[in-house]
């Protein structure tokens, strides 16, 4: 049995998501408690809180008023968010 080729909306791609959906931003500017989560949530974050500790040794890392960026496929800025667990 040959299998189907995957169609063209089972695969979206990441210039359609950023295009067809509202900004991040507007839902988390102004929200200090999610953005305190995040700056505290780089020290639980392996490889985040390596960049904080040493930016200098990775370069394709910012560090801006306490938050992480990085560029990402389409050279854009993002925010990194940790991966660390939150609890209200």
């Amino acid at each position: 049995m040959q299998k189907e080729p995957a169609k063209e909306d089972a695969n979206p791609k990441l210039g359609d998501a950023l295009s067809a959906g509202p900004s991040l931003r507007l839902h988390i500017e102004g929200k200090d408690e999610f953005m305190t989560a995040v700056q505290q949530g780089y020290a639980h974050d392996s490889v985040l809180r390596k960049v904080q500790e040493q930016p200098e040794q990775h370069k394709v890392f910012a560090i801006r008023d306490r938050f992480i960026y990085t560029k990402n496929r389409r050279g854009d800025e993002v925010l990194c968010l940790p991966r660390a667990l939150y609890n209200k």
